[in-house]
């Protein structure tokens, strides 16, 4: 998964990566908090291509700015070193 911001931020010079997962995704949630990734629990939402009362409906979204990256890359190594 760092692989994947160092390629977004790095390569393709992204300004936020923005993943997003339903609650229930335990798993996903850990790697996305791990990694640096913060809830915007401005921006939660329902899928629009399921009913409201489906348990896949409701949907959490992560941000992480290239400028939050680049801090906690750099805490990350202060750290480790």
């Amino acid at each position: 998964m760092q692989a994947s911001l160092d390629y977004g931020f790095k390569q393709c010079g992204l300004k936020e990566i923005v993943p997003f997962t339903v609650p229930a995704n335990v798993w996903s949630i850990r790697v996305m908090e791990k990694i640096g990734l913060k809830r915007d629990l401005n921006y939660n939402f329902a899928y629009p291509k399921l009913a409201a009362y489906h348990k896949l409906s409701h949907h959490v979204l992560y941000k992480l700015s290239a400028e939050e990256y680049i801090n906690h890359v750099q805490n990350n190594l202060l750290v480790n070193t």
